[in-house]
């Protein structure tokens, strides 16, 4: 229906549902950015809706010479149309208004829903990665996929009580900034679910605001910029996500270089950037800091296995750092049964990947990529055929040949692992 049947009230009451729902739940940033740009248009100022009016009157930052902060209201304007989307198709079915923000600006549009042109409820939809080939992006790609089986279940700055009541009498948000980044540091994982890490986005950006000198909630959102410039298929977004993710975690570094937890930000998106000497030497960093951080050595483990240093991977991936540390679908062992393929230790690469299915450890194409190959090069042929067909009939389209060579430095180490599949009998699609 046409948008002049819809009057002020009915546009009101669309903006309340939405910044009162479960989904903006947490969401501070893109709740002010929907609010403003509605409250314009009820107000007739249509034309005031500009990227650099909501960097100033949203975010009160002003313009720079480069356009970086300019980049970060575009990132934002997907951000709140992807939630838009996941609002109306879930909670917000019912509603009689949907207000959207249509690419290629930010004032809102309003539409009438009509119940026999509205589809059919759905079920709240899954992000799927898209795989676009080239260069850079497979890289992100690559990397999101491999790093969305991290689990962060250590904390590098665990508070004793008497800590967290000195904070919390001296400057409660102090606290609650803490509490927030730690509970979004649990979010940013499995990293293919966009509205799990926007949502960890939001919340560091929230502990941000609440403590505008805590280095873990910049090191945190430079993680999930991190990922969702791998996530994107849009390569200005992409661009503006990574830049973001870079000035982040040298803000994390500018407040706190003491902590692990800001080199291992830096490190990681300076990997999915192909910088791998930047992201071993900001990795090796982190652990002179806290060579106890289990986290910052999964971290630098993975680094390793990609940039070729298999010892380094295998000895930071050791199983009596890591076999006593709680919960599920931790990445050591993968990354040490990965490792100890490319290392020429193929029983042991077995060994390894084979215990971490049976302890409910993270379930990939590349790791069971690598499995595959241990089988076909131990001379395990039969077993590897078998696990061919498994693995075509998981990813019938797997593209699992760029993401190998857009994540190893070293091409020859990821076309080690495709030999060893084309012998067991897999078909590459993409060669087809």
């Amino acid at each position: 229906m046409a948008e002049t049947e819809i009057d002020r009230e009915e546009k009101q009451a669309a903006l309340r549902r939405v910044v009162e729902s479960d989904e903006f739940g947490g969401a501070e940033r893109l709740r002010a950015f929907l609010t403003y740009v509605v409250e314009q248009e009820l107000a007739g100022r249509p034309d005031m809706i500009l990227g650099k009016r909501i960097l100033e009157e949203v975010y009160h930052k002003g313009p720079c010479a480069d356009g970086a902060p300019e980049n970060v209201v575009r990132v934002d304007a997907t951000r709140l149309r992807q939630r838009l989307d996941l609002y109306y198709g879930t909670e917000g079915r019912e509603d009689p208004v949907r207000i959207y923000i249509d690419k290629g600006g930010y004032t809102p549009r309003f539409e009438l829903r009509s119940k026999t042109t509205e589809p059919a409820p759905r079920a709240r939809p899954a992000f799927r990665v898209k795989w676009v080939l080239g260069g850079t992006l497979v890289a992100g790609l690559a990397a999101a996929v491999y790093f969305s089986f991290l689990r962060t279940d250590t904390t590098p700055e665990a508070l004793s009580p008497e800590a967290r009541s000195a904070l919390f009498e001296n400057n409660p948000t102090n606290l609650l900034a803490r509490n927030m980044t730690q509970e979004a540091r649990g979010l940013l994982f499995p990293a293919p679910e966009l509205v799990r890490v926007s949502a960890a986005l939001d919340m560091f950006e929230e502990a941000m605001r609440l403590d505008p000198n805590y280095y873990g909630s910049y090191a945190g959102a430079s993680q999930a910029s991190t990922i969702l410039a791998g996530l994107s298929s849009n390569a200005e977004m992409r661009q503006a996500y990574m830049q973001s993710a870079n000035e982040l975690a040298e803000r994390a570094l500018e407040l706190d270089s003491t902590k692990s937890w800001s080199h291992s930000a830096r490190a990681f998106s300076q990997m999915v950037r192909r910088d791998f000497a930047s992201a071993q030497t900001s990795s090796r960093r982190a652990l002179e800091l806290e060579p106890d951080d289990l986290y910052a050595l999964e971290i630098d483990a993975i680094i390793s296995v990609f940039s070729g240093d298999f010892e380094r991977a295998i000895a930071n991936a050791n199983p009596k750092l890591h076999q006593h540390r709680p919960g599920r679908g931790l990445p050591w062992r993968n990354t040490l049964g990965n490792a100890y393929f490319h290392a020429g230790e193929y029983q042991k690469s077995i060994t390894h990947l084979t215990q971490a299915v049976r302890s409910g450890g993270p379930i990939s194409e590349i790791n069971t990529a690598h499995l595959i190959a241990a089988y076909q090069a131990s001379g395990q042929h039969e077993k590897a055929r078998e696990m061919v067909v498994a693995f075509q009939t998981s990813w019938p389209e797997s593209r699992v040949s760029q993401v190998l060579k857009a994540l190893f430095e070293d091409i020859a180490d990821a076309e080690r692992v495709l030999r060893q599949l084309a012998a067991a009998g897999w078909i590459d699609p993409v060669s087809r």
